[in-house]
């Protein structure tokens, strides 16, 4: 007898967390600055210093409409070395309907998660929370995310990008009708 393991999430409960997922494998390499290279052994993409991708999301129906959102990266050091790469991204959003505004200034994070300057360990790049007041559902957020060429980049490795993703609230499992809730 195979069991049924199918689990529902009780949102009666309360506000319940998922991630919109950007794995590196699903991430487009741009221009006009040097796009990383890919892993070809695992797909990870491979951020030398001042290398940059685009990343596109649509929030999602099940998203608690207004809430802020929790952007973070899942990376790697390839190399042996001390210090540390520096992540920074920059955003430009617009609900179906809207037209997209300029593109936001640049936002910087710090390590939620360090690597210890072990090669190969997961470790988690945080950025600030992303307020989301007004949004809704179907909203498209872009993202143009860069490891810098400065001075608060103390890595001299490559960086591995694992995945880009962001946390959010739910309170649905999705919306009733196509655009919103």
């Amino acid at each position: 007898m195979i069991e049924n393991t199918t689990k529902f999430i009780d949102l009666s409960v309360g506000l319940k967390w998922d991630d919109m997922r950007a794995p590196a494998s699903t991430i487009n390499p741009i221009g006009p600055v040097a796009p990383p290279s890919v892993d070809t052994e695992d797909g990870g993409l491979l951020f030398g210093k001042g290398e940059a991708v685009a990343i596109w999301f649509q929030i999602p129906h099940g998203w608690k409409e207004g809430t802020a959102l929790y952007p973070h990266l899942h990376w790697t050091k390839v190399s042996a070395g001390t210090g540390l790469p520096n992540w920074r991204y920059r955003y430009k959003i617009a609900a179906p309907g809207e037209t997209f505004g300029a593109v936001s200034a640049w936002i910087s994070g710090s390590e939620g998660l360090t690597n210890n300057d072990v090669v190969g360990k997961h470790a988690i790049w945080a950025f600030p929370p992303l307020d989301m007041t007004g949004r809704t559902l179907s909203t498209m957020l872009g993202i143009r995310l860069e490891r810098t060429n400065d001075v608060n980049d103390t890595y001299s490795g490559d960086a591995k990008l694992l995945e880009f993703d962001i946390h959010y609230q739910i309170d649905a499992p999705g919306s009733k009708l196509p655009f919103e809730k």
